[in-house]
């Protein structure tokens, strides 16, 4: 009876049922397991996107640069202000210019002006100005030569001034001695200027701005590259190690900027001090009626006044914005990188899988 067909085939129909079921898959009324439409396999199609664009890290490193560099060299920038308009024959001691005002006012008078200072585009400006200038000057890959970098970093001044000025007339009245009285804070200040001497006033010294932001820029860029060949960053994955390699080329390049620039420096911090009289007279009208004037008056070390306390900020400001700002686009490029993965890994376990049933 085992060996009869048609039991054997009566069998296979009681196994299969009414529906078709052949080992547990559906045959589609009692036809062969390939007949039945097939579910469509799983697939995942998502594209890998980027969280970040270039531009979009480079914008974040530069606002995370104008927050480190403002809150870290306000009270020697305050300093700096004051040595710079003062007409005193030598600069005080940095430290107790610094003591002086802490027990004048405490913290609050360290920081004064530090809302304009944080606000000020600078560091964002000039960090991501100059990634821009380094397509311009080098190309798409922004390959550049030592001149190159300075051309670029000069350039970057052109980007920077016009939007640090409104920030920088505030600053810097908001810093100086004979103003403490006057402006209750930053707020107030920009607010008092625009009611007493126009829109107008916010780009006093704006040609002294300019010009000491591209002098000041072409040479630190041009020496940060500079150093930058002479002892490249460490290969090492430390942070740690590349951000102090970033504060000592950004202390050293600045204080190389700073030889440069200091004349247009206190020009500037002169003119943008100054509130018109009742006649609307000034002493300072332009760079170049200011630079003699001070030459002639109070003597060529005159135009170097708070070279100290510039180099102390400008070197702290400097190491703290460009090791912010390498840090920062590290981190993003970082997580970039991390979502790439991940979504590689996603679209490789919902690939399809093949039929191994078809198969055999």
């Amino acid at each position: 009876a085992s060996h009869d067909p048609r039991r054997r085939e009566a069998g296979a129909q009681n196994l299969t049922g009414a529906e078709g079921f052949s080992g547990g898959v559906p045959t589609g009324g009692g036809g062969r397991g390939k007949d039945f439409p097939q579910p469509p396999a799983q697939t995942h199609t998502t594209a890998v996107k980027m969280p970040f664009s270039r531009e979009q890290k480079e914008i974040i490193g530069g606002l995370a640069c104008n927050v480190t560099d403002a809150y870290a060299t306000q009270p020697i920038d305050q300093v700096k202000t004051q040595f710079h308009v003062s007409k005193a024959a030598r600069d005080g001691s940095v430290l107790k210019a610094l003591g002086e005002q802490a027990r004048s006012g405490g913290v609050p008078r360290l920081y004064r002006g530090v809302t304009a200072a944080a606000l000020r585009p600078q560091s964002l400006c000039m960090y991501v100005g100059n990634e821009y200038t380094k397509r311009l000057v080098g190309g798409p890959a922004g390959k550049l030569s030592w001149g190159g970098a300075a051309l670029a970093g000069f350039l970057t001044g052109y980007i920077e001034s016009p939007c640090t000025n409104p920030f920088e007339v505030v600053k810097v009245r908001m810093q100086s001695k004979e103003h403490v009285g006057r402006f209750r804070n930053s707020w107030h200040c920009a607010k008092e200027m625009l009611a007493t001497e126009g829109v107008g006033a916010f780009y006093t010294g704006f040609g002294a701005t300019l010009m000491r932001n591209c002098v000041y820029n072409g040479v630190y860029f041009g020496s940060v590259y500079a150093l930058r060949d002479l002892a490249p960053p460490p290969e090492s994955d430390s942070v740690a190690l590349k951000a102090g390699h970033d504060f000592m080329t950004g202390m050293t390049a600045a204080f190389v900027g700073v030889c440069v620039k200091q004349p247009l420096d206190v020009v500037k911090s002169r003119i943008q001090n100054q509130v018109p009289g009742p006649n609307g007279a000034l002493e300072f009208t332009s760079v170049a009626q200011a630079i003699p004037a001070i030459y002639r008056t109070e003597g060529p070390l005159a135009l170097y006044k708070g070279f100290t306390a510039t180099v102390m900020r400008l070197g702290l400001g400097s190491a703290v914005a460009l090791a912010t700002f390498d840090a920062t686009m590290a981190c993003l490029s970082s997580a970039e990188a991390e979502a790439k993965r991940m979504d590689e890994a996603t679209a490789a376990a919902f690939a399809p899988k093949p039929n191994r049933m078809e198969e055999c």
